[in-house]
């Protein structure tokens, strides 16, 4: 648990980073108030799983073609899986020997995937961002930053060329970040700040239509100990942060309507931390306000708590909504979480 905190804390120093690379932030000032929803919390909608194909139902990162949204990427301890035709079937596109941990694909060119993979915590100086030019079909870590490993990609929405990556295991074994840039969609790198704003949080989503929008799970901290958890928002591009109305629950993932930015998902992830219960998938109709549930269909991974890890929408026909997890494979729901709640 203490490694995934770490994690957190290490992950949204590089988002800060990409938004202002300059360190002394200061914790932001978070709202306490909490909402409650017990109706809406009961609502449900339909999942069904897709794993046909897919030998490791262990997902740790997901990516959705933009132009071809029925072809996807998951990164697996065993590679890279796609489907091109919305999860029906999959099959292993590469780097089998490679525990991948993080995804990203070009919004101009999807033909070029870029993944990172992860050496178990290990810090062993390597090549670890790989870059296919070809959908999968091959692949090179030529042009890749030598560090320990890759687990974090994040595109800048304003400039698809614009690349951002970390270490996960640097961060944890320095307490310092390295964030790595590319101007030309991988091609080349080049290391473009060092620093530690000592915030807590992971999985950050941009809004697609307002870069200033910013949604990230997080900690909010008093005397150093955790005393809330859930999803915070900031309007002004990171400068400020507040709490949405899901709290007293450890996010780990979320997704964002590509077409309603109004709309939500969230996936949530158990740490065994009394008062922050698993709770599957959320998802939210008012930038965050409330939360109701859509677990129709995951009565198994409830049960056995996998984690949310990945959350995409599809972009053409936002009904379509993926969740992948660390555990229990890839589900797949068509009504974008009508179902049961209307």
């Amino acid at each position: 648990m203490r490694k995934l905190r770490n994690t957190a804390q290490y992950i949204f120093s590089l988002i800060l980073a990409l938004l202002f690379l300059t360190s002394g932030l200061v914790m932001p000032g978070y709202s306490r108030s909490q909402h409650h929803h017990s109706a809406a919390l009961n609502a449900e909608t339909s999942w069904t799983s897709i794993n046909a194909g897919l030998t490791n139902l262990g997902i740790s990162a997901m990516a959705i073609n933009p132009a071809q949204p029925a072809t996807i990427y998951v990164g697996t301890s065993t590679g890279v899986f796609k489907t091109t035709d919305g999860g029906a079937s999959w099959s292993n596109t590469g780097l089998s020997r490679n525990s991948v941990h993080a995804l990203a694909i070009d919004f101009t060119n999807p033909n070029i995937v870029h993944v990172g993979v992860s050496n178990g915590g290990e810090c062993r100086f390597n090549f670890p961002l790989f870059r296919s030019t070809d959908g999968g079909a091959s692949w090179s870590n030529h042009s890749s930053p030598a560090d320990c490993d890759i687990s974090l990609i994040v595109t800048d929405p304003t400039s698809p060329n614009v690349l951002y990556a970390g270490s996960e295991t640097q961060y944890i074994g320095t307490g310092s970040t390295i964030l790595w840039k590319s101007t030309d969609s991988g091609a080349t790198w080049s290391t473009v700040w060092f620093g530690n704003p000592g915030l807590a949080s992971y999985g950050l989503v941009v809004d697609p239509t307002n870069s200033q929008t910013l949604y990230a799970p997080g900690d909010l901290y008093a005397n150093m100990n955790v005393v809330d958890s859930g999803l915070f928002k900031s309007t002004d591009g990171g400068a400020s942060w507040n709490a949405t109305g899901l709290t007293n629950t450890n996010v780990y993932t979320m997704a964002i309507n590509p077409l309603n930015s109004n709309i939500l998902y969230a996936g949530t992830i158990d740490y065994g931390v009394a008062n922050t219960p698993f709770r599957g998938v959320l998802k939210s109709t008012d930038s965050g306000a409330s939360w109701f549930a859509i677990n129709n269909g995951l009565s198994d991974l409830l049960s056995a708590h996998s984690a949310i890890t990945a959350i995409v929408v599809d972009p053409a026909n936002p009904n379509i909504v993926y969740a992948a997890s660390s555990g229990s494979g890839v589900f797949r729901s068509n009504d974008g979480g009508l179902c049961g709640y209307l």
